[in-house]
């Protein structure tokens, strides 16, 4: 069983399917919810709204890290695969 594992996990890098979780984390900043939030602190900073754009700038920060720890949760069972 251990061995089957290892050599799974050999095959995964070898495909380029093993990322970092640095990587992971940030491209939870590159999708369609993301860059409107992005336009939308961008056009609050223009209009001097500037209290609004640090809680769109939460909301985009707690977005991204609520999809990084579900897919993380969610990793090990649909390696189990």
């Amino acid at each position: 069983m251990r061995h089957a594992a290892v050599l799974q996990k050999t095959d995964r890098m070898r495909c380029g399917q093993v990322r970092s979780s640095t990587r992971i984390a940030l491209s939870k900043f590159w999708a369609q919810v993301p860059w409107l939030l992005k336009a939308a602190i961008m056009l609050e900073v223009v209009l001097h709204k500037l209290s609004e754009a640090g809680v769109i700038g939460g909301l985009l920060i707690f977005n991204a890290a609520l999809a990084y720890l579900q897919e993380s949760a969610g990793g090990p069972v649909i390696l189990k695969r």
